[in-house]
């Protein structure tokens, strides 16, 4: 999906960036927003900041939570896209996922 971050409201923007700082920290491989993030037709004012990863170790997804939850200022959601959930299945069926790292 072609994805610019200037879509994402300019509150937002601060916690993706430290996000992304982490996430690579912690070993994310691939790091994609989706939902109401990457539609600019949205109301973004009682939005999260919906985060998918790829790569991030299976042993260190909770202690990056957790990490995560100390230095954002919004709500966010964490997927892990290297589960099998049906959730990621469809996230990756109806490829509404921008890459941002």
């Amino acid at each position: 999906m072609n994805f610019s971050v200037d879509v994402i409201p300019e509150e937002f923007r601060s916690d993706l960036m430290k996000a992304t700082e982490l996430l690579r920290a912690f070993g994310a491989e691939e790091i994609y927003v989706f939902g109401s993030m990457i539609d600019p037709t949205r109301d973004h004012e009682k939005s999260d900041l919906d985060l998918a990863v790829a790569g991030l170790p299976p042993e260190k997804f909770f202690r990056t939570y957790g990490e995560l939850l100390g230095i954002l200022d919004h709500p966010f959601d964490l997927v892990d896209l290297d589960s099998d959930s049906r959730f990621v299945k469809k996230l990756r069926e109806r490829g509404r996922l921008a890459r941002v790292a």
